[in-house]
């Protein structure tokens, strides 16, 4: 966990802990914890903020918010972080949040409820109006029972001087581990340690019948605050027999005597039922700058710009922004061969503790010749430095794997199809 985020979670378990006084008077259009609040925390906030909650690659919420004896003395707390919009964790503005599936903002009039409920004296209000309490499944994976299990062959030795590692393991699947073609609703990663920052995996499929190459994909991996997300219904990824699993690691930690490790990544994979229909196959296209950019000492909100041109029709269905300490927001932008234009998303607040993918609710059609725009700003500048201080502001900085160093990656997710799926498309189209 980065210094960030250790200092985010004991601001949050020690600065605020002291209740809001208790015994205010409820008023008649005072909001109240039971009819006005619990169902904004049970919709947006219990989903991790429970007890026995989840850990999202590193991240566990540090306190439970499911009834009012737990939620009160965090009241203070609560109200700073929502006005802030640093909770719940979202990046995206709210008038281009719309239609995003996995959508956890609030709506401003469901902020300013909390903000008044606090200002007003956090009443409880009658417990009658409470809604049905919330149940969980915590198993132990995220997505449910995998239906393939995967782990590296081999532990992998983290020694005691390692500070900061990006090894890539290699392995095939075994025929008892996957003996026909099966398509891939979703997939999750166990780093199995505390010392990974962020892992990504490779499908490396094996040539076809006539010996043509197989395209490789992306299928995922974990960062700070990222969660498995199921593809949309009738979407996946294909994964062949023999195909390779290719890791990319990142280890980060303090060297030292007996701070050495050994690891062993496990992967779990749902897949489509043999007689569920999966008609579109997803790609993943990387938008942005690789080695040709450069961010001056000191300078607090340097552009950086890429794009791309959607070659045939296709059906674009999500967005993850990547970018490291410096990253301040990115904006994604469909121009049209019409000569009209949108914004797809503006990600304004970016958080690199919360690397979050961004699902359409119903895939967008787009047009051939379609460019869609990609811009971010990137913030290296000394009040970035006391936020991050793993940075050095008084150096210029460039593309490079480190934290430390940057990245400009605009993620997308689409499936290419022929005009007449595209004729025959119902979802959501531009």
């Amino acid at each position: 966990m980065s210094a960030r985020a250790l200092f985010r979670t004991v601001w949050l378990a020690t600065l605020l802990l002291v209740p809001v006084l208790a015994g205010a008077a409820e008023s008649p259009s005072a909001p109240t914890f039971y009819r006005d609040v619990l169902p904004l925390l049970q919709s947006h906030c219990q989903e991790c903020h429970h007890e026995g909650g989840p850990n999202i690659s590193g991240m566990k919420a540090p306190m439970s918010l499911v009834d009012y004896r737990d939620t009160r003395p965090w009241a203070k707390s609560i109200r700073k972080v929502v006005a802030d919009r640093e909770m719940p964790p979202w990046g995206a503005s709210w008038e281009t949040s719309h239609g995003i599936a996995n959508r956890r903002a609030l709506a401003p009039d469901q902020i300013d409820t909390i903000l008044r409920w606090v200002d007003q004296g956090a009443v409880a209000g009658n417990p009658d109006d409470a809604p049905p309490k919330k149940t969980f499944d915590d198993g132990s994976w995220l997505i449910g029972e995998p239906d393939l299990v995967v782990t590296m062959p081999e532990p992998l030795v983290v020694g005691d001087d390692v500070a900061d590692w990006q090894p890539y393991v290699t392995f095939k699947l075994t025929p008892e581990q996957l003996s026909e073609p099966r398509w891939i609703k979703v997939a999750e990663y166990k780093p199995n340690c505390d010392i990974i920052h962020h892992l990504t995996a490779t499908i490396v499929p094996p040539p076809d019948e006539d010996g043509n190459p197989r395209e490789p994909f992306f299928l995922g991996g974990i960062a700070t605050g990222s969660e498995p997300r199921e593809y949309p219904a009738g979407f996946g990824r294909l994964l062949h027999p023999g195909s390779e699993i290719v890791l990319s690691l990142h280890y980060n930690k303090e060297p030292g005597p007996g701070t050495g490790i050994e690891n062993q990544v496990t992967m779990g994979i749902k897949f489509y039922e043999p007689d569920e229909e999966v008609r579109y196959e997803l790609k993943q296209t990387r938008i942005g700058r690789f080695f040709d950019f450069e961010i001056p000492p000191g300078h607090g909100n340097w552009k950086i710009g890429g794009a791309m041109e959607i070659p045939q029709w296709a059906l674009l269905t999500s967005f993850s922004p990547h970018m490291h300490y410096r990253g301040k927001d990115m904006k994604y932008t469909a121009f049209y061969p019409d000569g009209t234009s949108e914004v797809l998303i503006d990600v304004d607040r970016y958080d690199f503790e919360w690397q979050i993918a961004y699902i359409l609710e119903e895939p967008r059609l787009m047009p051939p010749g379609t460019r869609i725009e990609v811009e971010a700003h990137m913030n290296n500048s000394a009040e970035r430095e006391r936020e991050f201080p793993e940075i050095d502001s008084s150096r210029p900085v460039g593309w490079g794997l480190l934290s430390t160093d940057e990245m400009m990656h605009g993620f997308i997710t689409w499936s290419p199809i022929d005009e007449d799926e595209a004729r025959n498309w119902g979802g959501q189209s531009r």
